[in-house]
């Protein structure tokens, strides 16, 4: 389970920063849950359904606020970091 919780707390961060779209970051969270599938019992799997819904409300609030545009632009925010490394 911790392993599942890195991987998707990396996809949603990433999202969050802007690296990466709303769907780009689904399917690393779906990606991930496919996986750990594959190698947990369906009882594991069930006790994830609180770390699912989790995930998927921060992903929901960060596409909100993005459509509102109250998030930093992507383009914006790599010309600040762009910035930042050159000088």
């Amino acid at each position: 389970m911790e392993l599942y919780q890195k991987e998707t707390e990396g996809a949603i961060r990433a999202f969050q920063l802007h690296e990466i779209t709303v769907s780009e970051c689904r399917d690393a969270l779906d990606s991930a849950m496919t996986r750990m599938a594959h190698r947990h019992p369906e009882q594991q799997i069930a006790s994830l359904r609180t770390l699912m819904l989790t995930n998927e409300a921060k992903v929901t609030k960060e596409g909100e606020r993005c459509a509102r545009g109250t998030a930093p632009s992507p383009r914006l925010r790599s010309k600040r970091d762009g910035a930042a490394n050159h000088a």
